[in-house]
């Protein structure tokens, strides 16, 4: 899947170009935030972001802004 939006990205729009930045952004921002507060959760149907809105309040204050960034953007 990486190898095709790297490939692709240019062609997507600027709206999905923006959601992916900020999904990678999160990735980034949290993932040791996740890993310490959901490490048996199995990825898909949601559970991973299921989790995270459990235990948002224990987050990183940067993880906790790339998550209200990508949600809400910059504005």
């Amino acid at each position: 899947m990486r190898a095709c939006i790297k490939e692709n990205f240019a062609a997507f729009s600027e709206t999905c170009k923006q959601a992916l930045l900020s999904s990678v952004a999160v990735v980034r921002a949290c993932k040791a935030d996740v890993q310490r507060t959901c490490p048996d959760i199995q990825p898909g149907g949601g559970r991973i972001q299921a989790c995270m809105k459990d235990h948002f309040a224990e987050y990183s204050d940067t993880c906790k802004q790339a998550i209200i960034t990508a949600k809400f953007g910059t504005r």
